[in-house]
């Protein structure tokens, strides 16, 4: 909060010559807001950095797909999920065209996508989409560092439809995974051992 400030304030005192600087100010500014449960405010700025990089869209592939999956996060926040859903699938048309559907991009929004099916009570679409993401990272990306992030997705959705069993042993993958590929001190291991227990 402290650097976005700073950074802030440097660009309201300079901001007639940094003009360009505005889509990075309110990127951060975007980021607080969510951060601080400001969804409302946050879904704004991000609508607003969106808009900043239609110039930009071919040479900014990345940053349009993560604005949009902002977007949808916040809509998913906000309950307004067929927004959210339209928002991670417009996401997914950017990677696919400009990455391909093989590419681990597409398999982390197909990742937070099935996040919305699983609190719309949808489990079968959203198992449906963690398998697709997880078959894209068992084929390529098995020494990702996001490959924890995959498991511990499809092992809560599994544990949601009530298959525990098959939800443990996924579970148990993913922190030997997040052994393997972080240290054991890691955030993300801390969180796949609580989804073990």
């Amino acid at each position: 909060a402290e650097a976005f400030n700073e950074t802030k304030s440097f660009y309201l005192k300079n901001k007639s010559e940094l003009t360009e600087f505005k889509t990075i100010i309110l990127f951060f500014e975007a980021e607080l807001n969510f951060r601080e449960g400001k969804y409302q405010k946050a879904f704004d700025l991000w609508i607003e950095y969106q808009q900043n990089l239609k110039p930009y869209a071919f040479q900014l592939v990345y940053l349009q797909s993560f604005a949009l999956t902002k977007i949808a996060k916040i809509n998913q926040k906000l309950g307004r999920y067929s927004e959210a859903i339209e928002n991670f699938q417009k996401s997914l048309n950017i990677v696919s065209e400009d990455k391909g559907i093989d590419h681990y991009l597409y398999a982390l929004i197909l990742n937070e996508l099935a996040e919305i099916y699983d609190e719309i009570g949808d489990l079968k679409k959203s198992l449906e989409l963690r398998l697709e993401a997880l078959s894209i990272f068992r084929n390529s990306y098995s020494t990702n560092l996001h490959f924890g992030d995959i498991l511990k997705g499809y092992a809560s959705t599994l544990e949601l439809s009530g298959k525990y069993y098959e939800a443990l042993e996924v579970a148990v993958e993913a922190v030997e995974e997040n052994e393997t590929l972080l240290c054991d001190n890691h955030e993300k291991t801390a969180e796949s051992l609580n989804r073990k227990a």
